[in-house]
């Protein structure tokens, strides 16, 4: 990733990222590994495109993230490419949680996932608790590479709160 936490003042706005290329092996991304903004009125993600090749051999994978937390304004982000990963996997971004806030965002993504994931997602992994997501889309073929895989969708691997998207 090309940070690996952005925080509470993060504030990352009109970035294009093309010929990506990561692997690791747990919150793994192409823009940013974690983001942890605990609710900050000051944190933006806006604008923002990542192209290229994702793979995790642990969990929260994804394009622009890994793992996102309290995230209160994530509009108009994309990505297109590969992802290959196990749990908690997404074209965009692997696992979202603690009341973030996804809108107008898509993907247009290979998603691969490995034997035994859970929560694997055209745009997204998981979208957990009161987090939401609105206004977005998701193309791309995901795929299940192995048995006993469950919760895998071409939107949301497991979501609550997701509104207006497809």
């Amino acid at each position: 990733a090309l940070f690996t936490t952005v925080g509470e003042n993060g504030s990352i706005k009109n970035l294009t990222m093309e010929g990506v290329f990561v692997s690791g092996d747990e919150d793994v991304a192409g823009l940013a590994a974690n983001v942890t903004a605990n609710g900050a009125p000051g944190f933006v993600f806006q604008n923002i495109h990542t192209e290229g090749w994702v793979s995790a051999t642990g969990q929260a994978s994804g394009l622009l993230a890994g793992n996102v937390y309290l995230a209160n304004d994530i509009s108009n982000v994309s990505a297109a490419g590969e992802v290959n990963g196990k749990n908690y996997q997404g074209g965009l971004m692997g696992l979202v949680q603690g009341g973030s806030q996804i809108s107008e965002a898509s993907a247009d993504v290979k998603v691969y996932s490995t034997l035994y994931s859970i929560y694997v997602g055209g745009l997204i992994g998981g979208v957990l608790d009161t987090s939401t997501l609105s206004h977005s889309h998701a193309s791309g073929p995901v795929t299940q590479q192995g048995l006993n895989s469950n919760a895998i969708g071409g939107l949301v691997g497991h979501g609550r709160n997701v509104s207006n998207s497809y």
